[in-house]
């Protein structure tokens, strides 16, 4: 109750900023859209114009009791509108007005996403390619390159200079483009998505706090650790906000026409900077070279490490088997090794939610699952064709040795808890 009454609240002080906000401030045509905060037991959802039935009005706000719709903090589609959803559970503490201000930032993040899939948005990233990324030494020497010409250009007041370092980050770029080849892509779709919706948030967090925008974003930058490979997929979100911010100062008023195109951002970025000479040949500083090789050992190193302690994990050890399709999972928050996907967060299937860690075993098609693996702290109660946990009830073939339970599911059913 006392959580419920702090979303209550919290809604209430958010409801009272959106009132007053502009978001063609943030991008031109940009709408505020419902949005529904939520902790494990509960979600407050707000100008929504169709709430589920089991919701109750509330203070103008409806209240529901969770259900596994609301995972993470995303867009989804509710009941035919697409609404902004934040894991309160997750973020920060809510007693301050710095703390209002972030969490207000990070909702006008995931509004965002709902703009974007009003104007069917087709530039989403295939996980499938962080999945199967390939780090080489190569390769991650020229990222690093260009993420200190990037943030170098961002700096520099002098156009000469910043032309020339923009120049040298397209070059490596598209360099870099030869050596990883169509896996590019995923960078740049991730740019593209997440990118531009960090570049909304910081700039409601600049108008919230009154500060200057390139300032949020020196701290925001400060925040995203570009050399673990662990965070490879935030880091993307850095490299689009500075396109972003660069893209302010060599092509203002760039917003409608690139949410009508169906460009990267970054080939959007490139045709508005102009022409540039090809790199046909080129030294990598032995520093940057040495950098990649020590990020790639210690990524290697850290994915043994996780797989290693998740299993040996405390507690009793359920195995479902079964023909399972993929149909959710927190991206920014999974490892990969071989065939297997450690989920540190939770993993979707058909209709339903595992949450908290699990592992899986996946098929040739990535979307196609024939075991998962999970721990929990007290001991499944086994019935007729199936078991209790704490993270579901599982129909099936059961059986039990030292404190293992293998599930072969009926049709793959799972109720979750």
């Amino acid at each position: 109750m006392v959580q419920e009454l702090k979303s209550l609240a919290l809604y209430e002080d958010i409801v009272e900023i959106l009132n007053k906000d502009d978001f063609d401030l943030y991008w031109k045509g940009f709408k505020k859209s419902p949005f529904a905060l939520y902790n494990s037991t509960t979600v407050v959802l707000c100008n929504h114009p169709n709430p589920p039935e089991d919701f109750s009005p509330l203070r103008e706000a409806y209240i529901g009791s969770w259900n596994d719709s609301f995972v993470g903090n995303t867009a989804i589609n509710l009941n035919g509108h697409y609404t902004a959803i934040l894991n309160m559970d997750t973020l920060y503490s809510l007693d301050s007005s710095s703390s209002l201000n972030k969490v207000y930032s990070i909702l006008v993040h995931e509004m965002f996403h709902c703009h974007q899939l009003s104007h069917n948005e087709k530039r989403w990233a295939d996980e499938m390619l962080f999945i199967n990324y390939n780090f080489s030494q190569r390769s991650i020497s020229l990222r690093l390159m260009d993420k200190d010409y990037l943030l170098c250009a961002l700096d520099d007041q002098n156009k000469y200079t910043r032309d020339k370092l923009l120049t040298d980050f397209i070059q490596r770029r598209e360099r870099r483009k030869n050596i990883v080849g169509s896996m590019l892509n995923y960078e740049l779709a991730l740019e593209s998505i997440e990118g531009t919706a960090t570049y909304v948030e910081v700039k409601a967090l600049a108008h919230r706090k009154n500060m200057d925008v390139m300032d949020v974003a020196e701290d925001f930058l400060h925040n995203f650790d570009f050399e673990d490979l662990n965070k490879y997929r935030a880091s993307c979100y850095a490299f689009g906000l500075v396109i972003c911010l660069i893209l302010d100062s060599i092509a203002p008023n760039w917003h409608e026409e690139f949410t009508n195109s169906d460009t990267y951002l970054y080939k959007f970025f490139k045709a508005k900077f102009g022409s540039f000479n090809e790199l046909t040949d080129f030294s990598i500083d032995n520093y940057y070279v040495e950098s990649a090789k020590e990020l790639i050992n210690k990524y290697v190193d850290s994915k043994k490490e996780s797989f290693e302690n998740f299993n040996k994990s405390e507690g009793y050890k359920v195995i479902l088997y079964g023909n399972l399709k993929l149909s959710g999972f927190d991206p920014m928050n999974v490892i990969s090794m071989d065939n297997k996907v450690l989920h540190k967060n939770f993993i979707k299937y058909n209709s339903s939610c595992i949450k908290d860690q699990a592992l899986s075993f996946h098929k040739e098609d990535f979307w196609t699952v024939d075991k998962i693996e999970f721990f929990v702290s007290d001991k499944p109660k086994v019935f007729d064709h199936g078991i209790l946990t704490s993270k579901g009830t599982f129909y099936g073939e059961v059986s039990e040795d030292n404190n293992i339970f293998c599930v072969d599911l009926y049709n793959e059913q799972i109720e979750s808890n």
